[in-house]
């Protein structure tokens, strides 16, 4: 039996949502980028530890500009996992995040999962970033603002660093909860 979960990825332009999309998918990095327009629809299969149970992964990859509110009104709706993509060295990109969650939080299912995901962490060292304690400090503002945790993990999609973590920590929770309860 295979359970459907829609997956929606938001944030601003150029955080590399398209590219950790494109890791989940084929654990590597494409150099090619064209922006985003509206959104990308991919779909992914997880197997369990059974082999009777299966996880598809519908993953809906929005464009970064908010003025797209209409097309994530229609395909973030009944959204069971929400990745909240900011780039580590776009300060700017965090914060927008807010903007984001008032966007989608009324759409999503009442079990949502949400992570705060700070991507790029391969220019930590080479370039001014976000430091770790206020990316987390907005994923537990974030958790009073949407009642339920909000974890925070860093990402590069570039290299694929803590990539398995995140997808790792998400099929964790889809395994274990109520939502992929598996019968028959």
């Amino acid at each position: 039996m295979i359970k459907n979960f829609k997956v929606v990825l938001v944030g601003d332009g150029g955080v590399g949502k398209t590219s950790l999309v494109r890791h989940i998918l084929n654990k590597k990095f494409s150099h090619d980028y064209s922006v985003t327009v509206g959104v990308d629809i991919y779909s992914h299969l997880f197997k369990g530890k059974d082999k009777n149970s299966k996880i598809r992964w519908i993953i809906c990859d929005f464009s970064g500009q908010i003025t797209f509110n209409k097309i994530i009104s229609q395909f973030g709706s009944g959204a069971n996992i929400v990745f909240l993509v900011f780039d580590i060295t776009r300060k700017n990109t965090l914060y927008n995040i807010y903007s984001w969650v008032n966007e989608i939080k009324e759409r999503v299912s009442k079990d949502a999962i949400f992570i705060l995901v700070g991507n790029k962490t391969d220019l930590r060292g080479s370039t001014e970033t976000v430091p770790k304690e206020e990316a987390e400090n907005v994923a537990k503002a974030l958790s009073e603002i949407l009642e339920r945790p909000v974890v925070y993990i860093e990402v590069s999609a570039l290299t694929g660093e803590n990539v398995p973590k995140l997808i790792n920590y998400v099929l964790k929770k889809l395994f274990s909860s109520k939502l992929a309860r598996f019968s028959g």
